[in-house]
């Protein structure tokens, strides 16, 4: 049985939805969506008109994720059938001709081919593959593009003597940071054997911290200027800490993007830092740390925060705290009671408890400022020219 209730003539029946088919941590096996609505944006120029409705993914070339369909309004053992509208894009890997789909919703697919202006959809059918479509998503095909990373493990003296080499858990943050960036067809490639770690020193005003604020991005430039260099890698600095800032007391600052753009206004070399005090041990710090190297890389790649507003003034709304752009790692509590107009309404956006996502945005909708995120990363990513970032 399907459930109907139709309002106003306007309404899209769609009887089910799709979600990330798991709620650990980021794996390369399953993508998020980008499940804003049924409208499909503004299109990239290379990516054609589509006439689905309904959510986007990105998929990788050559490479099989898992995807879920929850059944909202149509019975547990309804049959349902998965079906591409084009095999030479997208191919149905699991279950086998479709269907049907196993009582977990879990159903497989992968990309072929990434051809430009050919819009293909998965559509879920009801009895068959030749069955009513319930509803569809729009998997966009990525040719992968790899982009180096090369980390720099910082030790900041003072006049007073040395500090403590800073260290993560790289190899496994890497491997996280990878899975957040993969559905974009963009490979986060940590290489240690091809391109070693590097231990750094430098002599700040004190021990163990860089200092930020104060103008002219502080102790930042003078860093990169010693230590970084511009060329076709994306170079990340492991500090122990940034120095707090006395005018917002309540924010500690764990990340930092100096795009190729920012560097050149600061006449310095680009880089991206990472924090690793009180990390190391900590697993739920681990993941939220290499996050913020996955957001950091976002902001290299050109990507904004949610909506333009920084960690002052960060957005409310449940989608804005599931972007891999929200400006903090740890989001504000639910309020409760909770009404239909409250902002932060729940703790869990479906990424743990009170922290930010990793979503990267598919959609261009018109009334989001910053959207469009996985296009504009993507073009920018292709902007290395002579070895170098253009």
């Amino acid at each position: 049985m399907i459930r109907i209730n139709v309002a106003q003539n306007k309404q899209v029946i769609v009887p089910l939805r799709f979600r990330r088919a798991s709620d650990a941590d980021a794996e390369r096996e399953f993508p998020e969506i980008d499940d804003r609505g049924y409208e499909m944006g503004t299109r990239a120029g290379t990516w054609g008109q589509s006439t689905a409705r309904g959510p986007m993914v990105g998929l990788t070339t050559g490479f099989t994720v898992t995807l879920r369909v929850v059944r909202e309004d149509i019975d547990a053992n309804a049959p349902l059938f998965a079906r591409s509208t084009d095999t030479a894009v997208v191919k149905i890997i699991e279950p086998a001709n479709g269907g049907p789909i196993p009582a977990s919703g879990d159903f497989k697919i992968k990309g072929v081919a990434d051809f430009a202006n050919r819009p293909v959809s998965v559509q879920l059918r009801l009895g068959g593959i030749d069955g009513p479509v319930l509803g569809e998503i729009e998997p966009h095909i990525f040719t992968p593009r790899k982009i180096k990373l090369v980390v720099h493990n910082m030790r900041i003296d003072d006049a007073t003597g040395q500090g403590t080499r800073a260290a993560l858990p790289i190899e496994d943050m890497a491997a996280r940071v990878r899975a957040i960036w993969w559905p974009a067809g963009l490979d986060m490639d940590y290489d240690p054997v091809a391109r070693p770690d590097k231990n750094n020193d430098s002599t700040l005003a004190k021990k163990d911290e860089v200092k930020l604020f104060g103008g002219g991005f502080g102790e930042v430039p003078g860093l990169l200027r010693q230590h970084s260099v511009l060329d076709d890698k994306i170079h990340l600095f492991v500090i122990n800490a940034f120095t707090p800032n006395p005018a917002t007391p309540d924010l500690t600052t764990v990340g930092l993007g100096v795009t190729p753009d920012l560097a050149t206004q600061l006449n310095c070399p680009p880089g991206i830092f990472v924090t690793a005090k009180d990390v190391v041990g900590d697993q739920a710090e681990i993941e939220l740390r290499s996050r913020t190297i996955a957001h950091e890389i976002g902001h290299f790649l050109t990507l904004e925060h949610v909506h333009r507003k920084n960690a002052t003034e960060a957005a409310g709304d449940t989608y804005s705290r599931r972007h891999l752009m929200y400006p903090l790692s740890n989001i504000v509590e639910e309020v409760t009671p909770r009404t239909l107009t409250s902002e932060h309404r729940f703790n869990d956006n479906g990424y743990g408890e009170q922290v930010r996502g990793w979503m990267l945005t598919l959609k261009n909708l018109d009334h989001h400022d910053t959207d469009d995120e996985v296009a504009k990363a993507r073009k920018r990513a292709q902007a290395v020219q002579g070895g170098k970032w253009s």
